[in-house]
């Protein structure tokens, strides 16, 4: 007599509806920690420009500068954010930016120079940005991409940030470039604080430009593709600040540098339209509640009236 077949072990669970689950809790989580308190529903309008230098290095497989160019960029750009009293944020952006050829090397060697009056090449680019997120009560994210009109190419944005991001410190870490031809960040990690007159951070980052490449031919400039410049192989370390004032609730202005080899500074004016975020002043006025009535006089007793001598 044989004996009985074993019972195949039961086949182990799938991976997938468990981790679909884990991301359902998670973004419950999320949820239910509310959107921010007190916030009011209000646009931000910004019209802004800056001036920055880009240098495009290039390098062989020994590391040596094999050709190298600088470029003095400046322009300006416009954006309109809405921020929405349920917690989600919306905004758009375009921007121009005017570069001009400074210097041409080759080999460690000038090659072609310009001058502040005539530069040796000058171009525009143009871009566009579209963004939207949500603010919870101690975290936030929003994502969205870059649009180059001039070499038609795509870019992604993502941000994420924890902390009090609603009036105090918080933390966070940036994907690609938040403004298309100004932020010039490729990753970023930064603390920031914020209150009603006044926001501030700083952050580390790895940063490149996006550039217009130029060569030389027989003396003469040539135009070659847009690329991502940086003075150092791939990328270039940076530090990143920037302090935002706000004298009134609904006028700000906020100032923007960048220290590296790929330095630039930003100045934006900011109108906030809409319902005002701060808190209504408290009414000291009363209400005036009348006085009792006086008692009636006492009677002058006729003793103590005076009489004429």
């Amino acid at each position: 007599m044989s004996p009985p077949l074993a019972t195949p072990p039961p086949p182990p669970p799938a991976t997938w509806p468990r981790l679909a689950l884990l991301a359902c809790v998670a973004l419950g989580t999320l949820y239910c920690s509310g959107a921010p308190v007190n916030r009011s529903s209000r646009t931000l309008v910004s019209v802004g420009g800056g001036y920055a230098q880009a240098i495009d290095n290039r390098y062989n497989c020994g590391g040596d500068v094999t050709r190298s160019e600088t470029q003095l960029q400046s322009g300006g750009s416009a954006e309109v954010v809405h921020e929405d009293e349920a917690g989600w944020v919306a905004g758009v952006e375009v921007a121009a930016q005017r570069s001009d050829v400074r210097e041409l090397r080759a080999a460690g060697q000038i090659a072609l120079e310009g001058s502040s009056e005539k530069s040796l090449a000058s171009y525009w680019q143009r871009a566009a940005a579209v963004r939207m997120g949500w603010d919870f009560a101690h975290f936030g994210i929003d994502g969205g991409a870059n649009f180059y009109m001039d070499g038609n190419e795509v870019k992604p944005y993502l941000a994420v940030r924890g902390g009090a991001i609603h009036g105090g410190f918080y933390a966070d870490a940036q994907l690609g470039q938040r403004h298309p031809l100004w932020d010039p960040t490729l990753l970023s990690a930064g603390v920031h604080f914020r209150d009603e007159r006044f926001r501030a951070g700083v952050s580390l980052a790895s940063i490149v430009r996006r550039v217009l490449s130029h060569g030389t031919a027989s003396g003469a400039v040539t135009t070659e593709s847009y690329s991502w410049a940086s003075a150092k192989i791939d990328t270039d370390p940076a530090l990143i600040g920037y302090a935002e004032l706000w004298p009134q609730s609904n006028a700000g202005i906020r100032l923007t540098g960048i220290g590296a080899d790929t330095w630039g500074a930003t100045v934006s004016l900011i109108l906030a339209l809409g319902s005002d975020s701060e808190p209504a002043e408290r009414n000291w006025r009363g209400q005036a509640t009348p006085l009792p009535d006086a008692p009636p006089a006492a009677a002058t007793p006729a003793a103590a009236t005076p009489s004429t001598r």
